[in-house]
């Protein structure tokens, strides 16, 4: 039985909305399907976002660490993505911001 993140959300208080959001394979993959329903949250960010914040909590709390808004508003800007580019036969790996 696949769990939902959003269950430990509801038992710390967080107001998250869990409609609408699809079920993965197992509570990463459900994590990641959440984080894409953020706009312009592509899969590539939200496995990056993941990785760093494995949990809706973890994420919760480092915003709350936050010393103020801006830097709660930028904390996800230096989370890296790897982002892997087809050049013709030549596979490129590339690491971005978000």
């Amino acid at each position: 039985m696949v769990r939902s993140p959003h269950r430990e959300a509801r038992r710390t208080g967080l107001n998250v909305c869990v409609e609408g959001i699809k079920p993965g394979a197992d509570d990463r993959d459900t994590w990641i399907k959440s984080l894409q329903e953020i706009h312009r949250v592509t899969y590539q960010h939200a496995k990056s976002i993941a990785q760093e914040y494995p949990s809706i909590k973890s994420l919760y709390e480092a915003y709350r660490k936050c010393s103020n808004v801006y830097v709660a508003q930028t904390m996800l800007e230096d989370v890296p993505v790897s982002i892997i580019h087809f050049t013709g036969s030549v596979i490129m790996l590339k690491s971005v911001e978000l």
